[in-house]
């Protein structure tokens, strides 16, 4: 965190800085610091499909699942004709793609045990 901290510090409207140092915060458990980063990012560049990577992973950790499907699908349309975005986008898509499945096949509860020496 201090790393990407100084270098915001150095550079405070490098967008990918930012992400980087949101992306720290959000591996250290820090939702609203990094949400704050986040939107920061955003006033700087709307359309950055690193930032929307990493609102979707934010609302992911926030189980806010709809939400999160919503900044992933925002990532892929504002990077698939970007080559030099092709991972990011590809993480977007299986992002995307993860959270859709789980949301349209919810996990089904574990049937009761029955105890070994029932009737």
């Amino acid at each position: 965190l201090n790393f990407t901290q100084i270098l915001i510090e150095k550079n405070p409207e490098d967008v990918f800085a930012i992400n980087i140092h949101a992306w720290a915060l959000l591996a250290n458990k820090k939702l609203i610091e990094a949400e704050e980063v986040l939107n920061e990012a955003l006033k700087l560049e709307p359309e950055n499909p690193r930032t929307f990577l990493n609102l979707g992973l934010l609302h992911e950790e926030k189980s806010e699942f709809q939400r999160a499907i919503q900044m992933y699908q925002k990532s892929y349309e504002l990077g698939k004709n970007y080559k030099n975005f092709s991972s990011l986008i590809n993480l977007a898509a299986e992002k995307y793609n993860e959270l859709l499945e789980k949301e349209l096949k919810p996990e089904m509860p574990e049937a009761p045990k029955v105890p070994e020496h029932s009737p």
